[in-house]
């Protein structure tokens, strides 16, 4: 008797094992597939449930060894981040593959990172684990936000953008949004006790932390006095895209567009162009030269001849050329620098630049490691960068009057600088009067979603700093956002224009 019972144990722990090698891949497997439908629609961390990876590590069924569990978490947000980033591969025609599955790579850290802080904590009380979880999990979240290098694809908090949860962005920041979202996730996950008021303990927590975060966003978001925009502006989209063998020449569509507006609705106080609006320009530059406008277009020109016609403030956005002094062999040498500004020009003479800040890996620079000899030696030519821009050094914010004679101010971001809410550009204390983004986003044509996230970014600064935000861009998703992060009116992919006076 003793003996068959013991054969009973043995065959009983062969099942069990089984059901631990196979079931949680499963379960993985089903996740991806549904994340791959829905990608059209959400970005991957908005479609993927993070309860399911604490009950698979909590579970006393599931392997508890760190390696396993953190090499198919790796796997997994390795595959969750590839179906997603085509844009990615599509940006960088003959090596993009490479730098997605870098990207990719970093993405899958992440999964890692929460699997690892699960996995120490899975003998805690759900509640006091989550908060661990938590922790762990915003603060992966801000690392990686600080390496830049997956940001546009990662943020969790965006995924509620269009729900009064967003609306703790202006109190707890967007990592502190995440951080909410987070806990939800590690509380769903029910206990393994055999008790039901212990087991339910965390779903039901988790729905009581959601109803009071979303009665607080619709509180916040009502206590919010959204009076007009205080100045009106002109965004002018050209949807257009630049394409190799073709001269990039916008500011031929752009000046018609703008002519025909102000001529059927009369002027504005600001007239803004996108990002790459127009050709390479000196800061030195003499602003009588003349050229040929067909085929160039510098911001000196733009001053001479547009602006005057115009008669107001204009926006642009224009690539800049200085000599910068460098360090070079322990001697100071001159050396000629890119920059992607914005600029507004109120007159022939009277320019104000904002420098772009924070550039894109590999598209806008070269990281320092790259710089390294071997490095250098082991990329393919492709990825040689000939002209790389340099990141600006100081901000500063750009000032005209408007059509009244009241002294205003804005705020420029052009393009990824939408991302980052610690740049000074959204310092809430600042006496700006809007937020106006700048983008190119001519590379993003097949990946329509990639544009409509970084209006989500947008809708977010508008939610920390409580102001109006103004995105012009080249192709498609201009856009009006109010201080609540509604989008007050938006642009098709066409050409037009958009007006807050109408």
């Amino acid at each position: 008797m003793i003996q068959i019972q013991k054969t009973c144990a043995i065959d009983r722990n062969s099942v069990d094992g089984a059901s631990n090698r196979y079931f949680p891949r499963l379960l993985w497997f089903v996740m991806v597939i549904v994340a791959t439908h829905y990608v059209h629609l959400f970005w991957p961390i908005g479609c993927f449930c993070f309860s399911p990876l604490v009950w698979i590590w909590r579970s006393p069924l599931a392997s508890h060894s760190v390696m396993r569990s953190s090499s198919e978490a790796l796997v997994l947000g390795f595959a969750v981040g590839w179906i997603s980033t085509g844009f990615v591969s599509d940006a960088i025609a003959d090596w993009g593959y490479i730098v997605q599955a870098i990207a990719c790579l970093v993405f899958g850290l992440h999964f890692v990172a929460i699997t690892v802080s699960i996995h120490f904590v899975r003998h805690w009380p759900i509640l006091i684990a989550a908060v661990a979880t938590t922790i762990a999990a915003t603060a992966s979240e801000l690392f990686q936000a600080w390496l830049g290098i997956t940001w546009s694809v990662k943020n969790l908090a965006l995924i509620t953008v269009t729900t009064p949860i967003a609306q703790w962005a202006s109190v707890v920041t967007p990592f502190g949004v995440s951080g909410i979202l987070y806990f939800i996730n590690f509380l769903l996950a029910s206990g393994d006790s055999d008790r039901p008021q212990i087991r339910w303990v965390g779903p039901i927590t988790a729905a009581f932390v959601t109803a009071v975060v979303w009665g607080g966003g619709v509180v916040l978001a009502s206590s919010v006095v959204t009076s007009p925009c205080p100045f009106s502006v002109m965004l002018v989209q050209s949807h257009l895209k630049d394409a190799r063998g073709v001269p990039w020449r916008p500011w031929v569509a752009l000046d018609r567009l703008t002519r025909y507006s102000l001529g059927e609705q009369g002027t504005v106080d600001l007239i803004v162009w996108p990002e790459a609006a127009l050709s390479n320009s000196n800061y030195s530059g003499d602003a009588e030269e003349t050229n040929d406008s067909t085929n160039r277009m510098t911001i000196q020109q733009f001053s001479k001849d547009l602006q005057p016609v115009y008669g107001t403030n204009c926006l642009v956005g224009v690539p800049m050329i200085k000599e910068v002094s460098k360090q070079q062999y322990g001697l100071e040498v001159q050396s000629p620098s890119f920059f992607n500004c914005g600029c507004l020009v109120s007159g022939r003479t009277q320019r104000f630049y904002h420098e772009k800040q924070v550039l894109v890996p590999l598209k806008e620079y070269e990281p320092d490691f790259i710089q390294l000899p071997w490095i250098r030696r082991w990329l393919p030519q492709s990825l040689q960068l000939t002209s790389p821009f340099t990141p600006g050094g100081r901000f500063q914010t750009l000032p005209f009057v408007d059509l009244s004679g009241q002294r205003r101010a804005i705020a420029v971001c052009v393009c990824y600088e939408s991302y980052f809410p610690w740049l000074p550009q959204y310092n809430t204390d600042s006496s700006v009067d809007a937020i106006v983004h700048i983008l190119y986003d001519g590379n993003s044509v097949d990946h329509p979603q990639l544009l409509q996230h970084q209006i989500d970014a947008c809708r977010f600064r508008a939610i920390e700093t409580r102001k109006w935000n103004l995105v012009c861009s080249t192709w498609t998703g201009t856009a009006i956002i109010d201080p609540t992060g509604k989008i007050v009116k938006q642009l098709p992919p066409v050409a037009g224009v958009l007006r807050t006076d109408m």
